[in-house]
């Protein structure tokens, strides 16, 4: 790889610094016949010794960094004809059920189209995007050799469109403005409805990718962490629009190979800054950013009447932009605001807050023993009204209020779930129109911190704590871009990294026996396990850490055999956009359908009532999302008797996922494409069938004789017209006799764990021998097992999640300035006129 340490900087309106490098949607490179119509580029003609093939059979190689690590394709081109005529990809840390078979699919695409010119394989993007980005990398030094930095564009705008973030139902278009030789400007549509990302996401690769690929000429520079699926988006649209320009010009597609040098980024590896800071917060999502601000104003409150009293506070994020996975979430349970309830209720009460407190105890209680923390409960419910008054004094909205409705959105009757702005269910507007308020708030008060003395570092991960004498000391940390270190001398540390889910090593340590496996992530993947870990290494306790995780469900990735995405009349509350109808969505419907059975991939018995599916809890002591039962992976069973009926009458007794399917596919509407869909399933690794259950026990690794007991048993409730295990009405029992049969494999896909540290009242950590390390904080998902009950997932009274996060980042963030007060003394940050940083 070209040493990136050199200044990138030269390249406007002269010659580029640009080699050869990466790519994902890939195009050929023919050289193209020049007509009349067709415009040239007004810059001198490449070199003879710079041209387009003609040189035989040439062997190339290329590596990418793909998700765990190195991707390295070698191709054997003829470059003649232009064909590839053989391949190898590989990748050997890349997750084998996911990055190994994209590897696999897209080793043998390539192979059989002769041609780079491949699609991405879907549920794998990083490693895809990897494999195709080696791929075109090798191809133009196949193609062109020595002559690519040579190559020249036609000067002018361009543009193209390619799927991108979560959803992938609207493609992304992408302008790019170029001159001969470089890249001057990349645009996007600010239209929500002319793109599909989500628009706080999208923000962050704007101002942090955008500027990357600007300045070092390449569009395989670092993708901003926490927005990597839409990086990749925006990376495979750029492409396009850079053969349009060089295709403009006259010169081959795959001269586009010039603007895809790798470049490290990592130019301050080995450099150490230490900083000094009374308050650090590790992680800055709602409850981070609420603790920065509290610890403020709890500054302010004992600094009072003190010159140069700016506050030593900072916070760090190993994402690209504030807010984390909580600022996508909605609903928060808190108990009892008094202010709020005397502008909004009359002064009434919304619930009786003893009440509250015996049914949460309640339900963290079994066998007459606490599961819980009772002292932790406690805190957060005496706690959480005034933190609804604390937001809501600092401008922070709410929308309506279940309470005050007939039923709540969650079944609690005594619960109160405060909406985060709007919601979708009870209040005009979607949760894309909240979540770009919510950051807009959080924005304001980061702004707040930094004016009066704090300090944000963004994409920078913690990674060890410091201690001495059994109190917290700092963190080092280090930026995951230009790899400089740091040395945070912090009086008190407040954790919020969101646990450990995106750590599979970690999941499959901590988590009991029948909760380990491979999950699907929803969302962004910043919950490494890293701090959490650094925590254990200093002596930290662990608590409830094995139960359950939050989770939905879902197929490993999504169908895109169909470009068929019908608009209907309906906002999707989760998206912003037009709800669609897409058959991409029919393994998921199937998997989704109540006449299916479900059954655990470790016990291959059925485990639930699948027509409660996707569930909320009807009351406090009830469980949502029931599918948990079924471990990391489970199947749905289906028979061609239950399937026939979906493809001539439709999908009337499905629930869809709302996280995990594109859109939805409207009830009534036959399926003539049912079977197809699922044969493509089961190519992509997805579903498997078989003419016999037994037969297809084998296929997913099942027990054949215990999953046989189990279809005979079913069916026998089936002809009785009871379901005597789990209760499922019956009119969605229906037997499962006529082969073929088929099994959707399920994911359980999680938003994070739940246990993790244990904390006290005061949200301080405590270690294993049960004392307090003084000046340690998590909040969050961090620590939340302490207010659950270890048998069961998450709980029925709905937004704790965010409840307990947002009530312990306000607690924490007081709780951690009266700690340094008390035993050091508040420090001052000075004064900088005329030196402002820019901010976050």
């Amino acid at each position: 790889m070209k040493d990136s340490s050199l200044s990138r900087r030269s390249f406007i309106m002269g010659g580029s610094l640009l080699g050869l490098g990466a790519a994902a949607g890939l195009a050929g490179c023919a050289t193209p016949k020049k007509d009349d119509d067709q415009p040239t580029a007004s810059a001198e003609e490449p070199d003879a010794g710079a041209g387009t093939g003609g040189r035989g059979v040439v062997e190339a190689d290329s590596t990418q960094a793909g998700y765990a690590d190195d991707v390295t394709v070698s191709l054997t081109v003829d470059t003649d004809t232009g064909a590839v005529t053989d391949v190898s990809v590989e990748g050997p840390m890349e997750t084998p059920n996911k990055g190994g078979r994209a590897i696999r699919v897209m080793q043998q695409a390539i192979l059989d189209a002769q041609s780079v010119d491949v699609d991405c394989v879907a549920g794998a993007t990083i490693t895809a995007s990897a494999v195709l980005s080696a791929a075109k990398e090798a191809y133009g030094k196949a193609m062109i050799g020595e002559g690519l930095r040579q190559r020249k564009m036609k000067p002018g705008t361009y543009t193209a469109s390619a799927k991108s973030g979560f959803w992938r139902i609207i493609d992304l278009p992408v302008t790019v403005t170029v001159n001969e030789n470089a890249i001057l400007d990349i645009k996007t549509p600010e239209d929500r409805f002319e793109h599909g990302e989500t628009e706080v996401v999208m923000q962050s690769v704007i101002d942090r990718f955008f500027p990357r690929v600007i300045a070092n000429q390449s569009i395989n520079v670092d993708t901003v962490s926490g927005a990597t699926q839409s990086c990749l988006g925006v990376r495979n649209a750029m492409r396009k629009a850079l053969e349009q320009a060089f295709e403009a010009a006259g010169e081959p597609a795959c001269a586009e190979a010039k603007f895809e040098e790798p470049v490290d980024l990592k130019v301050e590896a080995g450099q150490v800054e230490e900083i000094e800071a009374d308050v650090l917060v590790v992680g800055l999502g709602n409850g981070g950013v609420f603790a920065m601000r509290s610890a403020l104003e709890e500054f302010q409150n004992r600094t009072a009447g003190s010159l140069g009293n700016l506050a030593k506070i900072v916070g760090i994020d190993r994402a690209g932009r504030i807010g984390g996975k909580s600022s996508m979430t909605h609903e928060s349970f808190m108990v009892n605001p008094t202010r709020y309830a005397e502008v909004f209720n009359g002064g009434t009460p919304y619930a009786d807050t003893e009440d509250v407190l015996a049914a949460y105890m309640d339900y963290c209680t079994q066998d007459d023993k606490m599961v819980g923390k009772a002292e932790c409960i406690e805190s957060y419910i005496r706690n959480s009204g005034d933190t609804v008054d604390w937001l809501f004094s600092h401008g922070w909205h709410y929308g309506t209020t279940p309470a005050t409705k007939e039923k709540a959105p969650y079944g609690a009757p005594n619960s109160c779930n405060f909406n985060n702005l709007n919601s979708s269910r009870l209040d005009p507007g979607t949760y894309e129109d909240r979540r770009k308020m919510v950051v807009g708030w959080l924005e304001s008060m980061v702004n707040e911190v930094v004016s009066q003395g704090g300090r944000v570092l963004l994409e920078t991960e913690g990674y060890e704590i410091m201690t001495e004498g059994g109190a917290v000391t700092g963190v080092k940390a280090r930026n995951l871009v230009t790899g400089k270190e740091y040395v945070i001398h912090a009086k008190s540390v407040i954790m919020n990294t969101g646990g450990f889910s995106h750590n599979y090593e970690m999941m499959n340590e901590l988590l009991d026996e029948q909760w380990r496996g491979f999950y699907k992530c929803i969302g962004f993947s910043q919950d490494t396990g890293a701090m959490i870990q650094a925590a254990r290494n200093v002596g930290a306790n662990l608590f409830n850490a094995g139960m359950p995780i939050a989770m939905h469900f879902g197929t490993d990735h999504w169908l895109e055999m169909f470009d068929d995405f019908k608009p209907l009349e309906k906002l999707q509350y989760r998206t912003g956009r037009y709800n669609v109808q897409t058959m991409n969505n029919i393994p998921m419907g199937v998997a989704g359908d109540a006449t299916c059975i479900a059954v655990g991939g470790k016990t291959s018995k059925r485990f639930m009532d699948e027509k409660n599916h996707t569930n909320f809890a009807a009351g406090t002591q009830d469980e949502p999302f029931t599918h948990y039962k079924g471990g990391a992976v489970y199947y749905m069973i289906a028979s061609k008797d239950v399937l026939d009926v979906i493809k001539n009458e439709g999908f009337n007794t499905t629930s869809f996922d709302g996280y995990n399917s594109q859109g939805t596919i409207v009830k009534e509407t036959p399926i003539p494409a049912l079977y197809e869909a699922l044969d493509q399933a089961i190519v992509e690794e997805m579903a498997f069938k078989a003419d016999t259950i037994a037969d297809l026990a084998k296929q997913c690794g099942l027990d054949e004789k215990v999953l046989v007991e189990t279809v005979d048993s079913y069916n026998a409730m089936c002809d009785a017209g009871e379901d005597t295990e789990f209760g499922k009405a019956p009119e969605f029992l229906k037997k499962l006799v006529t082969g073929p049969f088929y099994a959707i494999k399920i994911h359980q896909a999680t938003f994070g764990t739940i246990g993790a540290l244990e904390v006290d009242k005061d949200w301080t950590v405590i270690d294993t021998n049960g004392d307090q390390i003084r000046g340690l904080y998590a909040i969050g998902l961090d620590s939340m097992g302490v207010i659950h009950c270890p048998n069961r997932t998450y709980n029925g009274f709905g937004g704790t999640a965010q409840g307990w996060l947002h009530t312990g980042g306000r607690m924490a963030g007081k709780n951690a300035v009266a700690y340094v007060d008390e035993t050091y003394g508040l420090s001052f940050a000075p004064y900088k006129l005329g030196d402002v940083e820019d901010g976050f």
